[in-house]
């Protein structure tokens, strides 16, 4: 028994399909809280939130988290939510039109993966956007993505 450390319990929470149940679950208490904190007054902050790799591949993700921040009163202005380069890799159209949706609504979306894999990353980002003209309205959000 005893503490389960994040590297070991994510991937087993993945696995089970708990992830998605678990995620929206964090996702929601912590827009609860953050409106709980400013209506006690405290400034706003930044509220930023990990999505796993299985929530970003969830079809219906921007319309829960938008329905999330609805039911608890939250401005999209305020998340940030954090993905993996994994995230973003296993559907790259996908992913874009999650992308452009949450920035059409004023999410932020921060990238963190490992330093070494951030120009293979950014080099595959732009082959798709070569590829697919239609997606031109990403190039804004590319700049907007955070890498750290």
């Amino acid at each position: 028994w005893g503490e389960v450390t994040p590297d070991r319990f994510i991937p087993a929470a993945e696995r089970s399909g708990l992830i998605l149940e678990l995620g929206e679950w964090v996702l929601r208490t912590a827009c609860r809280q953050y409106r709980a904190w400013c209506d006690g007054g405290n400034p706003p902050l930044r509220l930023a939130v990990n999505l796993s790799p299985r929530q970003f591949r969830q079809h219906n993700l921007a319309t829960r988290v938008e329905a999330i921040l609805a039911e608890t009163g939250v401005s999209p202005r305020s998340l940030e939510l954090e993905i993996t380069e994994g995230s973003l890799m296993h559907d790259p159209g996908r992913a874009v039109a999650v992308l452009q949706h949450f920035s059409d609504l004023g999410i932020r979306v921060k990238l963190h993966r490992p330093a070494i894999l951030q120009h293979v990353v950014l080099v595959a980002l732009c082959d798709l956007l070569a590829c697919h003209p239609k997606v031109v309205g990403f190039a804004f959000l590319l700049v907007r993505v955070h890498i750290r």
